[in-house]
């Protein structure tokens, strides 16, 4: 009987193992393209979250391998008529044994923080990787744009 059992649970396990998912999440929470987007000091300019791999479908605590997943983000600092200030920040998903745990909270990682600033008198066009935006106003600590691609 005991080995009736054991072969029954590892017939269980291998066949939960073998399930596995594949995760494959880019998304940016900007808006649209051409979209008109007003927000304040302190506010996200602009965000990506990638993660991709496998999900290992054995394992309690929802953890992916064989990928990667990170964030960043850059929020607005400080913002007047000729100058945007902007925090650059990246993210990572706490490690485990296997990749990364998919559902736990994201991670700052300090060592890839900076301050990058835009001069609005020379253009209102800030640009980061492929991403480009036209900043169409500037009111107090308001800054309205539109994100050009």
């Amino acid at each position: 009987m005991k080995k009736i059992c054991f072969l029954a649970v590892m017939v269980i396990m291998a066949l939960t193992i073998g399930c596995v998912q594949m995760v494959n999440v880019d998304s940016t929470n900007i808006g649209s393209t051409g979209e008109e987007i007003t927000i304040r000091t302190g506010d996200i300019f602009f965000e990506r979250e990638v993660m991709t791999g496998k999900k290992n479908a054995g394992d309690p605590n929802n953890s992916v391998f064989g990928g990667d997943a990170y964030r960043i983000e850059l929020v607005v600092e400080a913002v007047s008529k000729d100058k945007l200030k902007l925090g650059y920040s990246e993210y990572m998903k706490p490690p485990s044994p296997y990749g990364y745990y998919e559902d736990r909270a994201w991670m700052k990682k300090p060592a890839f923080s900076r301050t990058l600033e835009f001069n609005l008198n020379e253009s209102n066009l800030v640009s980061y990787k492929t991403y480009e935006f036209a900043v169409t106003s500037v009111q107090g600590s308001k800054v309205t744009y539109k994100r050009l691609k």
